[in-house]
């Protein structure tokens, strides 16, 4: 059996005059023919666009953490995360987020998480450039929201830095 939207197909072109006898169709009628068996090609449900870091600025830090000696990841010279004294911060869809880090954290990188959310970090290299006791590693940090089930994943290469 024929889907319908075949039939309706042969129909059209019937109608257009594909035979001798046939009676013609103008533009306008075999469109209009065409536009009515078309049918609608659903769009694929994506559901909740990915979670997304914000940028964060020194006061906010200041305001969020306790002073110390702790690391940060930044991508394209935007500050988006930090690290301190086991605690870390973050501003993800734009709300302030606190975790906690889940095993050591240092130059190597760290496991970060908060009720909701993770981040994990790792250096991309062993390579680190040192400038008065800081050093800074290539970096990849993988957000994930554990409360969504589709699209919950945010990756961002950038830079990690530890130290002073």
């Amino acid at each position: 059996m024929r889907p319908p939207a075949f039939a309706a197909v042969v129909l059209a072109l019937a109608l257009a005059g594909c035979g001798p006898d046939e009676p013609q169709l103008n533009n306008q009628q075999l469109a209009e023919a065409i536009e009515n068996i078309a049918e609608e090609t659903p769009t694929p449900d994506t559901g909740p666009p990915p979670p997304a870091l914000i940028e964060i600025r020194r006061d906010d830090v200041e305001r969020e953490l306790r002073r110390g000696a702790g690391c940060d990841f930044s991508e394209g010279g935007r500050l988006l995360f930090v690290a301190v004294a086991g605690d870390s911060f973050a501003k993800v869809n734009g709300v302030p987020v606190h975790l906690a880090a889940r095993g050591p954290m240092g130059p190597t990188g760290g496991y970060f998480l908060a009720e909701r959310f993770s981040i994990s970090i790792g250096r991309l290299t062993d390579r680190g450039v040192t400038v008065d006791g800081t050093t800074t590693w290539p970096a990849r940090l993988v957000l994930t929201d554990r409360g969504a089930e589709q699209n919950n994943v945010l990756r961002v290469e950038g830079s990690w830095r530890c130290g002073a």
